[in-house]
């Protein structure tokens, strides 16, 4: 039997989803809801229309006979959709809005990792601007600080400070400050730890938990960890590590979600991401996302070498089982993303967009892809016959390799076929000096 899959979302994470769903031969279409029209590059790939509600979504899966809904955007799952698809008989790869909590509300998940014996930083949630000042005021001025908004935030609500005074700007900001997008009345006060971050993400079907692959994130925009945090500006899969010990700390950690989710009467189905520090062999969890990450599904999908529908499948009808432990991977892979000018914009000044992009004559068009690399497309459209960027992360370079330093290597040289006016990266992402 084969299947047509409903797939929500626009960004690159969608793009290489929609990629790695259409290469099952389980699967006879991918519909993508919200998508861009360059997803239909891929073969068996249609771009429905920009659906904009949960019950438009849900009649779409009903009219289609769709056999699974996959869910890229967190946004989605915290609003509802996966419940009211549940509601429908509709099978679909993503939590419960209240399973979503975990990373809907930092300070839900940090209460959850306490009562079930998950390792995190210890911290401090304060419900107004007052109360975290006079948390501050009391911090130990030799430990560091990092200062979480307790809702989504696209990214970019979490500011490690190296100060006290780092921090007061960061509550005044997230708080106070009306020109600041991302506003809060709750935060979470959190112990700053040091080591190497690393994300595991993982399936679970309510009863077990299997593996998916393990990526590094750059947040900052600016090379070294400088300026303010955004979505992702780049990830790659890292080489030789984590040790066979601390993955045996990771998958404890997975099992505690699994066991505490059915504990508390709403049984984890889905990918869970969970961001770790590392300091030797000590794991901790510095936040959980109820989904597959953005940009680190450009460097987890193309590096698994297993049938993800079939996986997918298997998790939403709770069969994991019969996979094995840590699924199987191939080569390494380095993902380096391209802005928009003015990008993360934290305050009222928007990106700058609308210019064409253009790309080297070593670039196929048509599925944009090199030799050296392939692109993932996010904020991209097109206008008259023509591609121009329309959002912040405007297109992803991916580059595979049979180590770390050759994927990196593919990957810069895929960035360098392609321009256009305001055009940003890091330039240090997967740095051998950094890794």
């Amino acid at each position: 039997m084969v299947h047509t899959v409903l797939l929500v979302g626009s960004g690159g994470r969608e793009d290489v989803l929609a990629w790695k769903l259409s290469q099952s031969s389980k699967v006879k279409q991918v519909l993508v809801v919200q998508g861009n029209p360059l997803m239909e590059r891929h073969s068996k790939v249609v771009v429905l229309r920009s659906e904009t509600s949960v019950m438009g979504i849900v009649s779409i899966a009903k009219s289609r006979q769709v056999s699974l809904v996959v869910i890229g955007p967190e946004q989605w799952i915290v609003d509802g959709l996966s419940d009211a698809l549940r509601r429908e008989g509709i099978l679909v790869c993503a939590p419960s809005s209240r399973a979503a909590q975990l990373e809907s509300s930092k300070i839900y998940a940090k209460e959850f990792m306490r009562e079930f014996g998950i390792p995190t930083p210890e911290s401090t949630a304060c419900y107004n601007y007052q109360s975290a000042l006079e948390t501050l005021s009391n911090w130990p001025k030799e430990q560091g600080v990092v200062v979480k908004v307790d809702g989504l935030a696209g990214g970019k609500g979490v500011i490690v400070c190296d100060s006290l005074s780092d921090a007061e700007t960061a509550l005044f900001q997230f708080m106070q400050d009306a020109t600041i997008k991302v506003k809060t009345n709750r935060v979470l006060l959190e112990q700053r730890l040091f080591g190497k971050e690393v994300s595991a993400f993982a399936l679970l079907d309510g009863d077990t938990y299997r593996i998916l692959g393990y990526a590094c994130d750059h947040k900052p925009v600016y090379d070294q960890n400088k300026g303010p945090n955004t979505g992702g500006m780049g990830t790659y899969t890292p080489e030789n590590w984590p040790t066979a010990r601390q993955r045996q700390q990771i998958n404890s950690l997975f099992q505690k979600v699994v066991e505490g989710m059915k504990a508390r009467g709403y049984p984890y189905v889905g990918i869970l991401f969970a961001g770790l520090m590392i300091d030797g062999d000590t794991v901790h969890v510095l936040e959980f996302n109820v989904r597959m990450g953005d940009p680190e599904a450009q460097v987890v999908l193309p590096t698994l070498d297993e049938d993800l529908f079939g996986l997918l499948w298997d998790t939403v009808n709770g069969d994991l089982k019969q996979w094995p432990m840590e699924l199987r991977t191939k080569g390494f892979a380095t993902h380096v993303v391209m802005t928009s000018r003015g990008y993360p914009s934290i305050g009222e000044q928007p990106v700058e967009t609308g210019f064409p992009i253009v790309f080297s004559d070593k670039v196929d068009q048509r599925q944009l892809q090199s030799e050296t690399g392939s692109f993932m497309v996010a904020g991209v459209q097109q206008q008259g016959g023509h591609l121009i960027t329309s959002g912040g992360r405007v297109i992803g370079a991916t580059g595979i390799g049979g180590s770390l330093a050759e994927s990196r290597r593919k990957a810069y040289q895929t960035v360098s076929q392609v321009l256009f006016e305001g055009m940003h990266f890091r330039s240090d992402i997967a740095d051998e000096s950094e890794v």
